[in-house]
């Protein structure tokens, strides 16, 4: 996705408007754009800066990251994703995948960064729910990371039900937690928050 296209996402979640009437000011309603422009004077005045530049090797993105964090002083990083990652010739694609894990474990140590790094599964689990074995290409993302989160649609009656497994923790506990999916907004809201009838 292009900058523009996350940031009309962005702007949907935020201002709680059907992600297709972000451009298309036909369709607005004046509540609509109420909440468009309290997202946009929202978002404005954040720290949000998105990277769509192409090209995937790993010592290029975090060069960009680095600098990015010398810029606008940045805490968090998002890196979606790991398979569309290069890290030069290897033996094979899992030794690859286990040099950019690490070398994103090494960078957001140094750095003192939060990185969230979204990656592919490698088939849809048996009983739904994926666990640590589905991650793909290789055993090293789940050994370098410090949390591992997968999220399902669970089989159920509740269309927007989404299931998040914390599967790996490596300083507390790991469970289950319910959310709910908003998918016109792009957003997710706490299970106990959800509307009345739901």
């Amino acid at each position: 996705m292009t900058g523009a296209e996350l940031t009309d996402r962005l702007l949907a979640a935020i201002g709680r408007v059907d992600g297709g009437k972000v451009k298309n000011q036909a369709k607005q309603s004046p509540e609509d754009w109420n909440g468009i422009r309290a997202a946009i004077h929202e978002l404005s005045g954040l720290p949000v800066v998105i990277d769509d530049s192409s090209g995937g090797n790993i010592a290029g993105l975090l060069a960009r990251a680095k600098l990015l964090k010398q810029m606008h002083a940045a805490r968090l990083v998002i890196i979606d994703y790991l398979q569309l990652i290069r890290a030069g010739k290897a033996e094979s694609r899992n030794y690859e995948i286990a040099e950019i894990t690490r070398a994103i474990k090494r960078f957001a140590i140094d750095e003192q960064l939060t990185v969230i790094l979204l990656s592919q599964l490698t088939r849809q689990a048996d009983d739904g729910m994926p666990g640590l074995k589905d991650l793909r290409d290789s055993g090293a993302i789940e050994s370098d990371a410090d949390l591992v989160l997968f999220l399902c649609k669970p089989a159920t009656d509740e269309d927007r039900l989404i299931l998040v497994s914390l599967a790996k923790n490596r300083g507390g506990r790991t469970g289950k937690f319910k959310l709910i999916f908003i998918p016109d907004q792009t957003r997710f809201e706490c299970y106990s928050d959800r509307p009345a009838g739901f």
